[in-house]
């Protein structure tokens, strides 16, 4: 086969067009915070879900699907017409055709599938036999609107499309063309693993990928990974799910950063001789609780010279 073009030419082409199909795909949080998103620029067909939290996935997860298809499609006729003059003085469309059968192909079998669950009003759908395995599909779906709509609820958006949601009843896991759900009462949970990620400097603790595994214990669904970042979406989490939560002794959460701060000027502070204070003024109340009176003082030890990086009196009051 002639691909009719040179080999950089087909190469950069397509490089440029698989970044902008991870574009569409996983959607950076600049993306979704610009609004340029699947379901917003599509929001009249979709709807919101917070009004009708199934339906908006079902049709979401629909479209998202053909869309996702047809990308290869469109892929197909940049090719044909960005080079068309290259492929005519080439004399063959070989590359062309290839990617018009692939193309195709794939259109089709998406296209099918979605026939063929709207033909049965998408009770063959996975989001709709997700919610069956808990009782009537109405009745559950309707908790399941009338629950996601509580303000209070622990909400982690991941890549994408994904996210997850707990209820105070139910857990629901967004993916891309599914959604999972699995009810509270029905599961156990366990904390899987950590994992350490860099601090950067704009951050004021430390961060900490925390896996909590969410499993059924009718085994109606499989197990849910619930993953959150910091030890105090953890203890929000935890809260969440009534405190039921396994943790394996031999993991350990990170330290945040102000938990760092306390126990390096504790091991200096205790490093230093005591200082007696006269009483002669009125101490102040630690600032970080407001309720213990300040027993630490600061002091300039470092000794000014010429030609020296002159340090300076600490004037601020410590927190903790």
């Amino acid at each position: 086969m002639e691909l009719g073009l040179p080999a950089s030419d087909v190469f950069l082409s397509f490089a440029i067009f698989a970044l902008f199909s991870l574009l569409i795909i996983y959607p950076p949080a600049e993306a979704r915070q610009a609004g340029f998103i699947i379901p917003n620029i599509f929001y009249s067909i979709i709807g919101d879900e917070k009004f009708n939290f199934i339906q908006h996935h079902l049709r979401r997860s629909c479209l998202t699907l053909l869309i996702h298809a047809l990308l290869p499609m469109i892929y197909t006729f940049f090719m044909y017409f960005y080079f068309y003059e290259q492929f005519t003085l080439s004399g063959t469309f070989d590359l062309v055709q290839l990617l018009f059968r692939f193309s195709t192909t794939v259109l089709l079998l998406a296209g099918g599938y979605l026939f063929q669950i709207s033909r049965s009003n998408f009770s063959n759908h996975s989001i709709i036999k997700n919610l069956a395995k808990y009782g009537p599909v109405d009745e559950v779906a309707a908790q399941i609107n009338d629950e996601i709509k509580d303000f209070h609820n622990f909400k982690v958006e991941y890549i994408g499309y994904s996210k997850l949601i707990i209820t105070s009843s139910w857990i629901v896991k967004v993916s891309m063309y599914n959604v999972v759900f699995l009810k509270i009462s029905d599961a156990r949970f366990k904390l899987t693993q950590t994992m350490d990620l860099p601090i950067f400097f704009h951050e004021n603790s430390g961060k900490q990928m925390i896996d909590v595994q969410a499993e059924s214990i009718s085994d109606k669904t499989k197990p849910v990974t619930i993953r959150v970042y910091s030890r105090e979406m953890f203890e929000e989490l935890r809260a969440k799910l009534g405190g039921n939560v396994e943790i394996v002794s031999d993991i350990k959460f990170k330290s945040s950063l102000h938990e760092r701060f306390v126990t390096i000027f504790k091991q200096h502070i205790y490093g230093n001789p005591r200082y007696t204070y006269d009483q002669k003024y009125e101490l102040e109340p630690c600032m970080g609780c407001q309720s213990i009176q300040a027993n630490i003082k600061l002091d300039k030890t470092c000794v000014d010279s010429v030609g020296e990086v002159q340090c300076r009196q600490c004037n601020c009051k410590p927190m903790w």
